[in-house]
């Protein structure tokens, strides 16, 4: 449990450097491979902050980019969760 505690601080710690979404700035389906990937510490420093979890000047590509890769790494989130404990 300590080691996915430590893996989920590192993958918040990752989005917040690598991954910080301006309002200003227009993005194209490449970014939103790249914002749908670091939804989930995207998504928590929205909560907390005015930072944004998903671009608003953006195309259909970014949009459809955006939802399948938030789609899968919230899964795979989830998947590790319940994989831990049933250890």
């Amino acid at each position: 449990m300590i080691f996915l505690i430590i893996i989920l601080l590192v993958y918040y710690f990752f989005g917040c450097w690598l991954c910080d979404i301006t309002p200003d700035t227009a993005y194209t389906w490449y970014y939103g491979l790249w914002h749908g990937v670091f939804f989930v510490p995207n998504f928590i420093r929205s909560i907390f902050t005015d930072n944004l979890y998903k671009a608003t000047i953006c195309g259909t590509g970014y949009n459809i980019c955006w939802w399948i890769t938030t789609i899968m790494s919230t899964l795979s989130i989830l998947s590790t969760f319940s994989s831990g404990r049933r250890k």
